[in-house]
């Protein structure tokens, strides 16, 4: 039997391809942050649109629209942007809890510096009425996955 992908979920990765400067660190490190589920966040929701991260903002930029043309490809002229943008801060122990941003058409998420062993993790919209277990996972048979 052949087995296809139908209507799969692309999930695009690329590096920023240079470290981030001091002043981008700085304004990383000093943002007010505010208690989180299993971590801490930002205050400021909308951290790409200071001056510090302007360069950081057009790398994302550019990265959401290359994702964008390679995996849409509209016919029109599509103009997307960055709504929203904020810091998430984990120590050792703490994680990122599971969520949605059903208000997105693409959300992304960038590692400022992470441990070698860490992982994102993707979890499937969806419901079951009826689910078997498996016996041994995959990308078909399963609600979430790691890179």
């Amino acid at each position: 039997m052949n087995v296809h992908n139908l209507f799969p979920i692309p999930v695009g990765f690329t590096e920023l391809g240079r470290s981030l400067s001091d002043e981008e660190l700085f304004f990383i490190r000093e943002l007010e942050t505010r208690p989180n589920q299993g971590n801490t966040t930002s205050t400021n929701n909308f951290v790409l649109r200071d001056s510090a991260l302007t360069s950081l903002r057009s790398f994302v930029e550019d990265a959401v629209g290359e994702y964008f043309k390679s995996t849409v490809n509209p016919k029109h002229n599509v103009s997307l942007r960055v709504t929203q943008s904020w810091c998430n801060y984990s120590d050792q122990g703490q994680y990122h809890h599971k969520h949605a941003h059903p208000n997105s058409y693409i959300s992304g998420v960038f590692y400022v510096q992470t441990n070698p062993d860490d992982r994102i993790y993707f979890y499937k919209d969806g419901w079951q009425q009826i689910k078997f277990p498996p016996d041994q996972w995959n990308p078909y048979n399963s609600e979430s996955w790691w890179f």
